[in-house]
């Protein structure tokens, strides 16, 4: 054998014996601590997101014009944060997805319903928070019978925001729900399981017998429902507990 090949053979030795070996389950811990995290951050910005949610207080509307107009900024910043949150706090639940066994009807099931909800929750926060200050701004230095020729579109901007939210609100926890399907066949995740089918179809329930307004309050009484569950799970998959399941369970 030349030299030349006994340098090039010494170097691959060496090459290979200072690879590390990739270990699939450090990795997989890694994976879960960081969608353990964007599940924490993405649900705290929503919260504290709606606990600033700015609030109509006049039924006239040259009022209404002036109060949006005058805080805009603050609408926007506040929506805009929201859909951050929300889309930061799906990018984690699709790590739970993952730990749970993506090879799962169920589970994939789970993840199209949270998405659909994140997106068209999506389209609520661009409503209320881009379009009606916008609508605002644009009519707030009109006349009497100029901003009076706006209001069909006032009530199209927030029929389109009511139909949002609910569709939202069903999506949502129709995705909770499907995910506690899968949970509560092991006894580790069982209490995750049912506070899953409390905080998903119990809004669904409230929606639909009138006993969850679409109001600020309202919505931020879901949202923080559906925060609170998040963050359990969060908890779950930060302490690999989700991960075993899904690997016994697959």
């Amino acid at each position: 054998m030349s030299s030349d090949q006994n340098s090039s053979t010494a170097d691959a030795s060496l090459i290979a014996g200072s690879a590390p070996a990739f270990d699939p389950v450090r990795a997989n811990s890694r994976d879960d601590r960081g969608s353990a995290l964007c599940m924490f951050v993405g649900t705290a910005i929503m919260l504290a997101a709606m606990s600033v949610h700015p609030t109509a207080h006049t039924h006239d509307l040259a009022t209404f014009f002036r109060e949006t107009a005058d805080g805009a900024l603050l609408n926007r910043g506040v929506h805009g944060s929201a859909v951050a949150g929300m889309w930061i706090s799906f990018c984690g639940q699709c790590g739970l997805a993952l730990a749970l066994g993506f090879s799962r009807t169920v589970v994939r099931l789970g993840l199209i319903f949270v998405m659909a909800g994140t997106i068209v929750l999506t389209g609520a926060a661009t409503a209320n928070g881009v379009i009606l200050p916008w609508l605002a701004e644009r009519y707030v230095e009109a006349n009497a019978a100029t901003q009076e020729s706006a209001r069909p579109l006032l009530v199209l901007v927030t029929a389109a925001n009511r139909a949002c939210d609910h569709i939202g609100i069903v999506a949502l926890g129709l995705g909770l729900a499907a995910w506690s399907v899968d949970l509560q066949r092991s006894s580790a995740t069982r209490p995750l399981a049912i506070a899953g089918f409390i905080c998903g179809i119990g809004p669904i329930i409230a929606l639909f017998i009138g006993k969850l307004p679409m109001t600020v309050h309202g919505f931020g009484l879901f949202a923080l429902i559906q925060g609170l569950w998040i963050v359990a799970a969060a908890i779950a998959l930060r302490n690999g507990v989700v991960r075993r399941v899904g690997a016994v369970l697959s």
